[in-house]
């Protein structure tokens, strides 16, 4: 499947999330943790970024993470955010510490993914089915605005589309 083809599906995926997304109820203890925390501003955590598509509905950007690169995270999403991997996207999340586990995280389904209620919902292979570390290319994960990000080591350089979806 050609990369072209695989940002356009994010696109439309994207779009498709965004009605859904406005729905989107996260727990109170979570809004509480997350309402302290700062929202981000370098959506890369300081790895290289190339916005594609910055208009009224939507902002599109390219991400390279590299190798060895820790993102630090503890940071607001700025928006509700689907993330499309161009590559193998292998890292490794890091909890932090005492940290409760993440009560907006679903259960990992066995069968074809569906996100009904919407909460962070992924990661999502092509084929529908969820995906385990590395997410293979292609994969989308969806986290909604103001959830907290998590700290992120990087085992090998892969390429990321993060989608956010204005209001």
């Amino acid at each position: 499947m050609s990369k072209k083809t695989i940002l356009v599906a994010g696109l439309i995926v994207a779009g498709f999330a965004g009605g859904l997304g406005s729905g989107v109820v996260l727990n109170q203890k979570v809004m509480a943790a997350a309402a302290e925390a700062a929202v981000e501003k370098d959506l890369g955590g300081g790895a290289p970024t190339k916005v594609l598509l910055d208009n009224s509905k939507m902002r599109v950007t390219l991400i390279t993470f590299q190798k060895g690169t820790v993102r630090q995270g503890d940071m607001q999403r700025r928006a509700d955010q689907l993330i499309v991997y161009l590559d193998d996207g292998d890292f490794k999340t890091v909890p932090r510490p005492g940290a409760a586990p993440n009560p907006n995280r679903g259960p990992r389904p066995t069968g074809p993914v569906t996100c009904d209620p919407i909460k962070d919902c992924g990661p999502i292979r092509l084929d529908g089915m969820p995906s385990a570390n590395p997410h293979a290319l292609g994969t989308i994960a969806w986290h909604p605005e103001g959830s907290l990000t998590p700290t992120l080591q990087v085992n090998s350089t892969y390429r990321a589309l993060y989608v956010e979806l204005k209001k």
